[in-house]
């Protein structure tokens, strides 16, 4: 999902970055589910990157529709 954000017409800016953003919370569940990580730190860490990031997606997309994609090229 991430790549695919990345590398569409949507602004990377926004879409790509929130997309990334998305990816590195759940990347941050599978660490602290694993052991890798303090469960402190990752839930302290894991909310707001998720919502940042689908902040970002959401803004991004909706900002681009309602140009009708003129900036997006």
């Amino acid at each position: 999902m991430a790549a695919a954000a990345w590398i569409s017409r949507f602004p990377r800016y926004r879409v790509g970055i929130g997309a990334v953003m998305f990816a590195a919370s759940d990347l941050l569940i599978f660490a602290r589910e694993a052991g890798a990580m303090p469960a402190d730190l990752a839930d302290l860490l894991i909310w707001p990157l998720y919502f940042a990031g689908q902040f970002l997606i959401a803004t991004g997309v909706v900002q681009t529709i309602r140009n009708g994609f003129r900036k997006a090229a």
